[in-house]
């Protein structure tokens, strides 16, 4: 099982126009590192960074802590009862936590979301690439299919298929005629 873990952060990248800074609930999954807001903020002199805690100087600090370690236990609950083998990236897992309601999402919408970020991103090459691989393999398996669906038979089924395609197409005749 992956390890997930979280904890509050004073953003002092983002200094509002009030001169506070926001308070933002860093989740690490799998390596990977995102922020989510709290909507919540303070002062750097008010923030305490070894406990993660507002301090006593900011005069709402008791309320913002009880909201913060409400979100924090929350959001722990919610992990816990997540299948995490489901979860298939950190991105995912911050939606799911900010109550982002994520539709289940099939091949062929992931291959094509892929296709346009890559497009974006000037790698036309490669998005071209990625279009001819997607219906080189939809000649050969439907991808309106949830990634949840795929086991290791299917898998099986379509190198089988793949690799017979391919075998037919690369036999030469040495008979002679």
């Amino acid at each position: 099982m992956v390890q997930t873990y979280l904890s509050f952060k004073l953003d002092t990248r983002r200094k509002r126009k009030d001169g506070t800074f926001p308070i933002v609930m860093r989740l690490s999954y799998n390596g990977d590192t995102r922020y989510i807001t709290t909507g919540k903020s303070c002062c750097t002199n008010e923030w305490n960074s070894r406990s993660s805690t507002v301090n006593k100087l900011h005069p709402y600090a008791s309320t913002i802590n009880e909201h913060l370690k409400e979100q924090l236990e929350r959001y722990r609950g919610i992990i816990a009862e997540l299948k995490t083998e489901h979860i298939s990236n950190i991105g995912q897992l911050k939606d799911t936590l900010a109550g982002r309601v994520v539709a289940p999402q099939t091949v062929n919408e992931f291959w094509h979301q892929e296709i346009e970020r890559l497009k974006l991103a000037g790698k036309h090459g490669n998005a071209r690439n990625y279009l001819s691989a997607l219906g080189g393999i939809k000649k050969h398996k439907d991808l309106n299919i949830h990634f949840e669906l795929i086991d290791y038979n299917w898998l099986i089924k379509l190198e089988t298929s793949l690799l017979h395609s391919v075998s037919l197409q690369t036999k030469v005749n040495f008979s002679g005629s």
